[in-house]
C-alpha cells in the first residue's frame, strides 16, 4: 500500500515490533473478519505497543478495556488487538502475522485504531493518544457511518447494470479518503472487472500502479546499493535501457546510480562523470532543475572533501 495513514501526531509512539487484554479482544484479524461477516458487524482493530508505548497503555487502561467502551463497541464491532510489545516475546507465527497486518495498513505508530468492514476495507479511525471515551467515540462513529453509507450505496449500484452501475461504483470508490483507498481492493476489482471500456480510467491507472510496484520490487530484489559499483551499475543500466520504463522507476534507478558513482569516485574526472547523471534526472523531473543544478554545484565545490571521504571509507574496508 502507498501512504495509507495520515502523518502521525506527536501523541503517538513510533513503531518497532508484536499480548492483548480482555476477553472481548481477539488477536487474529482474519478470524475477526470472518466473525464480523457472520454477525453483520464491523471490525475495530487496535495496533498497540502494550508494554512500552505510554499512549497505547493509557488508551487501553483508561478507555478501550473499560465497561463503557466495551458496551458501546459490543453492538457494532468485533474487537481486535494487534500488539507489538518489546519486553514480551510473541509466538513466532503471531509476530509474523502482526507484522504483515501492520504493513497491510501502513501502520507506523502506536496506537492506531481503524474501523474495517468484514472484507478488511478501512473507513477511518485515529492515531495517537486520545484523552477519554468521547474523544475516541467521535472518529469511530464517523468511520462507522461512512462504512454504512458506502455499503448502502453499493447495494443501490448492484441493482443497476452497464455504465450506470460502473459510474456509481466509481463515485463510491472516489469518496473513500485517499489514505484508506488501498484497502478497498474488492470494490476496485469489481469496477475493473465491469469496466471493459475503461470508462472510469481506473483500469489504466491500476495497471500503471501495478507496473510501478512490480518494478520497485524488482529494484529491491536485484539492486543492492551496498555492493560494489562495478557489480551494481551494469544491472542499473540494463534496466534503464528497457523500453517503456515507468517514470518513477527510472527516477529511482538514476538516484541510486548517482549515489553509487559518487561513492565510488576516486578522481575528479569520475565525479564529473557521476554528475552527468543529474542531467538524466532533470529529463525525468524538469521541475526540479533548479534544485538539482544547485546540488551539482555543491558537489563540484566540495570535490576534495568527497574524494577524501571515499578514500577513508575504502581504506577502512581493506583493514
Amino acid at each position: 500500500m502507498i501512504h495509507y495513514l495520515p502523518i502521525l501526531t506527536l501523541a503517538a509512539c513510533i513503531a518497532p515490533a508484536a499480548a492483548a487484554e480482555s476477553n472481548a479482544w481477539m488477536t487474529d484479524l482474519d478470524a475477526a473478519k470472518k466473525k464480523a461477516a457472520a454477525e453483520n458487524k464491523a471490525v475495530l482493530v487496535e495496533f498497540s505497543g502494550s508494554d512500552w508505548c505510554s499512549y497505547s497503555r493509557n488508551l487501553r487502561k483508561k478507555i478501550m478495556t473499560k465497561p463503557e467502551f466495551l458496551k458501546y463497541a459490543g453492538d457494532k464491532y468485533v474487537l481486535v488487538n494487534i500488539d507489538f510489545p518489546r519486553k514480551t516475546k510473541l509466538p513466532a507465527e503471531q509476530a509474523r502475522k502482526n507484522e504483515a497486518w501492520s504493513k497491510e495498513y501502513n501502520v507506523d505508530g502506536f496506537p492506531t485504531v481503524l474501523v474495517l468492514d468484514p472484507d478488511g476495507a478501512a473507513y477511518g479511525g485515529f492515531s495517537g493518544g486520545l484523552p477519554d471515551f468521547a474523544a475516541v467515540k467521535t472518529p469511530l462513529e464517523e468511520a462507522y457511518r461512512d462504512m454504512k453509507n458506502a455499503k448502502a450505496a453499493i447495494a443501490v449500484a448492484n441493482k443497476l447494470s452497464g455504465d450506470d452501475k460502473i459510474l456509481i461504483l466509481q463515485q463510491i470508490y472516489k469518496a473513500v479518503p485517499e489514505e484508506y483507498r488501498d484497502s478497498h481492493t474488492a470494490l476496485l476489482k469489481n469496477i475493473i472487472d465491469l469496466d471493459k471500456k475503461d470508462l472510469t480510467g481506473l483500469v489504466a491507472k491500476t495497471n500503471k500502479e501495478n507496473e510501478i510496484k512490480a518494478l520497485k520490487k524488482r529494484i529491491q530484489d536485484e539492486i543492492d546499493p551496498e555492493k560494489p559499483a562495478a557489480e551494481t551499475l551494469p544491472k542499473i543500466d540494463a534496466i534503464l535501457a528497457e523500453p517503456k520504463l515507468p517514470e518513477e522507476g527510472r527516477l529511482a534507478l538514476l538516484q541510486i546510480k548517482l549515489q553509487l558513482m559518487l561513492q565510488d569516485a576516486s578522481s575528479e574526472e569520475e565525479i564529473d562523470r557521476a554528475l552527468t547523471v543529474i542531467n538524466d534526472i532533470v529529463k525525468v523531473r524538469p521541475e526540479l532543475s533548479a534544485q538539482l543544478q544547485q546540488l551539482k554545484k555543491q558537489i563540484q565545490d566540495n570535490k576534495d572533501e568527497l574524494l577524501e571521504s571515499n578514500k577513508d571509507r575504502k581504506d577502512a574496508r581493506k583493514k
